[in-house]
């Protein structure tokens, strides 16, 4: 006698059909009728039992089988697999493995699918995964206290400082940051599938932290292009920007914060990461394309181009008059490599900003590192995300040696200017070859200017030395005895005012440092109802660093002193007449605010010796081309430094004023205003 057995096979349109078999048959030949009913199906499919309860026929036709399958033996009789078929009960599944396995393990089954797309064609597999979704990330957090030694001081602040000879000058370096109590990020996982999928031929760690810089730069990328695109369509130029910043912070990570930001609106964007191709992702899908060719798909895309050893300058198609309407390069501080396309193209550069100690942290932390290291590597080689990785992955051993190629490569940067450095300013827009291609260890690109909510607040950029450490290594290298003329070209070079201060300000600083430095006549200087007295100059310069203030001459030995490698806030200069009398100078203008001295004082006589601050006679001298100008000066700081004092001594600072014109014809010894100017 027959056996009716209910079979079912799911699908997008599951079937459920009855297939007679005798009870002596083989379960192969079961499998065939079920081929015969299904002709379509291929000849991987499976049987298999499904013992259910009386719902079961309802569930089967609604595609929700509730029990894992029991895989048949093709070699078993019909009969001693189904002994007894209760009607009303599915008896048999007929379906594939990779069915079976999505009715019943879908996680591992969309897993298998995903990876063989990856494998087969990855740019596809991403454009899938990430075009109008969120790509998987996680949130975390970060605590001052697991960052930050509980050892390490403070950045002094106040109206009054203790301090000891024995003091580092820490404050004075751009290494005392503020740390947060607390810092929350977060971080997108599956990077280096990505890159896979872009072609991008440089090596990415599969996580990226978004930074907080990259949030702004996007923001304001986005009111930029808003702004474009309200003109007069026969108005429209398009924007075309070059993002550039110091090597190792996260200029590719933020193309691809970008791109996975706009993928996720669904936003047509083009990418191009190496000289292969450049990739189309929009509403039609992902599609290579050659570098040479155009594509009209262009026309509605933002275009991101990586910079690196492969790919220098954005391909041609997106240079093109009306291609993409926003076009952005990360890339070096290095103008020489594309200033031919912005100059021809017209664009503009935008100056990335370094990372903070926290999302430095916020990286090893989720690389399984320990994030407290990411405070002691910053803190000695600068905010660098790349050598903060390099370093913390390696052993002792290991990071000593690495330790001492950074420290030979600052080295050689630093005596190659101190050997010549008329050829270099700090507020170039390119360190110059001479230097080595090692300068970046040594001297950091950063904005000059804090991001607004305009873009073009970013367009400049200069470059200092971060850290304690590398001023050190820096000053180490300039022993030898420098004649006036270097000291003035060394100042030039590093000095932050050549960036922080108007042209109008800066070059009559150079005015006043000139006369103070070169000797001749003594200058009147004043206090209102006091007597005038003469404030002696020198020809004697001691070299901008802070080492050779720290070991400046005795009380009856005269020098000037201009600060180079540091910045003393409202602090231009020092002046030692060697009669026990030490003028602070800020030189003023009309066209710059009033800087207050306050901090810049703390830190000079934080690093001077004992015997000079405690023994000297101490004046703040506002020097400025106006009488009345000069008089606010004076009545503003003798109002913000009354009643403060500085250090267990209690050394108080007397404000004078000194009114020194600009057009100064003659000035003795070997410098002159219109030498000074010649660096303009």
């Amino acid at each position: 006698m027959s056996l009716e057995l209910n079979c079912y096979f799911p699908a997008e349109n599951p079937k459920l059909f009855t297939v007679a078999v005798e009870p002596d048959d083989r379960i192969c030949t079961l499998r065939d009728k079920v081929h015969e009913k299904l002709e379509d199906l291929g000849q991987d499919t499976d049987l298999a039992l499904l013992p259910g309860d009386d719902e079961q026929m309802i569930r089967a036709c609604k595609f929700l089988p509730s029990h894992r399958h029991q895989a048949l033996e093709m070699d078993a009789n019909v009969i001693s697999v189904f002994p007894d078929t209760p009607i009303g009960r599915v008896h048999v599944l007929a379906a594939t493995p990779e069915v079976l396995e999505f009715l019943y393990d879908p996680e591992m089954f969309h897993a298998k699918k995903e990876k063989k797309l990856y494998e087969k064609d990855p740019t596809t597999w991403f454009y899938k995964k990430a075009w109008g979704n969120k790509w998987p990330q996680h949130t975390g957090t970060l605590l001052r206290a697991d960052v930050v030694p509980a050892s390490d001081s403070e950045p002094i602040t106040g109206d009054a400082m203790e301090l000891d000879q024995d003091d580092e000058a820490g404050p004075i370096a751009d290494d005392s940051v503020e740390v947060p109590e607390r810092f929350e990020y977060t971080c997108l996982d599956g990077i280096t599938a990505i890159a896979r999928a872009l072609y991008m031929p440089v090596h990415v760690k599969d996580i990226l932290i978004v930074r907080k810089e990259f949030m702004a730069l996007r923001d304001v990328m986005e009111k930029a292009f808003k702004a474009e695109l309200e003109k007069p369509e026969q108005h429209r130029e398009g924007i075309k920007l070059v993002l550039a910043g110091h090597p190792g912070i996260g200029k590719t990570a933020f193309l691809l914060y970008l791109l996975l930001h706009r993928l996720e609106c669904k936003l047509p964007t083009a990418i191009q990461s190496s000289s292969m191709c450049y990739i189309i992702f929009d509403e039609e899908g992902a599609t290579r394309v050659a570098p040479a060719d155009d594509d009209r798909r262009l026309a509605k895309c933002w275009a991101l181009t990586d910079s690196n050893a492969y790919t220098t300058i954005p391909c041609a198609p997106f240079l093109l008059p009306r291609g993409p309407p926003m076009l952005i390069q990360a890339a070096l501080p290095k103008p020489s490599l594309w200033k031919q396309w912005v100059k021809q193209s017209e664009a503009y550069v935008i100056v990335s900003d370094l990372p903070t100690t926290m999302e430095i942290a916020a990286t090893l932390k989720e690389l399984g590192r320990e994030p407290s290291v990411a405070f002691d590597i910053a803190k000695k080689w600068g905010p660098n995300i790349r050598t903060a990785i390099k370093l913390s992955g390696l052993s002792p051993d290991m990071q000593e040696y690495s330790e001492k190629v950074l420290i030979a490569e600052a080295m050689q940067t630093a005596m190659r200017v101190w050997a010549n450095p008329s050829t270099f300013s700090v507020a170039d827009r390119e360190l110059p070859s001479t230097l080595g291609c090692d300068s970046d260890t040594l001297f950091f690109f950063r904005p000059r200017h804090d991001l607004t909510t305009n873009i073009w607040s970013r367009q400049l950029g200069a470059f200092f030395i971060p850290t304690t450490h590398l001023r050190n290594i820096f000053e180490g290298c300039g022993t030898a005895k420098k004649s006036n003329y270097e000291i003035f070209d060394l100042f030039r070079a590093l000095s932050s005012h050549s960036w922080t201060r108007d042209f109008a300000s800066w070059a009559y600083e150079g005015v006043v440092h000139c006369r103070l430095g070169s000797g001749g006549a003594a200058l009147p200087i004043y206090r209102p109802g006091v007597e005038e007295k003469a404030m002696a100059t020198t020809s004697s310069l001691l070299p901008g660093t802070v080492s050779a203030l720290m070991n400046a001459p005795r009380l009856d030995i005269p020098f000037y002193w201009m600060p180079s490698v540091v910045d003393l806030p409202g602090v231009d200069g020092i002046l030692g007449d060697g009669k026990g009398n030490l003028y602070v100078v800020q030189a003023i203008s009309r066209t710059e605010a009033h800087r207050s001295p306050v901090k810049g004082l703390q830190w000079t006589l934080q690093m001077v010796k004992n015997s000079l601050r405690d023994e000297g006679h101490w004046y703040f001298v506002v020097v400025g081309d106006d009488r009345s100008m000069v008089d606010d000066g004076v009545d503003r700081f003798s109002t913000e430094l009354e009643g403060v004092t500085f250090g267990r001594h209690n050394v108080r600072v007397e404000v004078w004023g000194c009114v020194l014109p600009k057009q100064t014809s003659i000035i003795s010894g070997l410098f002159s205003p219109d030498w000074w100017l010649q660096w303009f």
